[in-house]
């Protein structure tokens, strides 16, 4: 168990390849895949879309992305590597337990 004050909330770190997850906000495991059709992914309290319009709305080529990776748990997508996390899974004050998820970036060889 951990005490998350409005100060430790400020203080974590944003990069891209790690996230902070309330761990008592995953129902069903986590798993890395490729998106799903029916995945959803929620922007705010109130506002959530399917994962694959946000991947076109953040630009993502068409033909990348059906294989694009996901961080889920079932149909919800927690967040995409290197790029945004679900607001609902963000720790808060009410947090009492968190995963922290880090991805390494590959890098090609030539």
């Amino acid at each position: 168990d951990i005490a998350v004050t409005a100060d430790f909330e400020k203080n974590i770190p944003q990069k891209g390849y790690t996230k902070w997850i309330d761990y008592d906000k995953i129902s069903d495991g986590v798993a890395l895949r490729t998106v799903r059709s029916d995945d959803l992914f929620f922007l705010d309290n109130v506002h959530k879309k399917p994962a694959i319009k946000h991947l076109k709305d953040e630009k993502v080529p068409a033909a990348e992305r059906a294989s694009s990776l996901v961080f889920a748990d079932t149909d919800h997508v927690l967040f995409f590597p290197g790029g945004r996390m679900s607001h609902d899974v963000k720790i808060g004050r009410d947090t009492r337990r968190v995963l922290k998820v880090d991805f390494l970036p590959l890098h090609k060889t030539p």
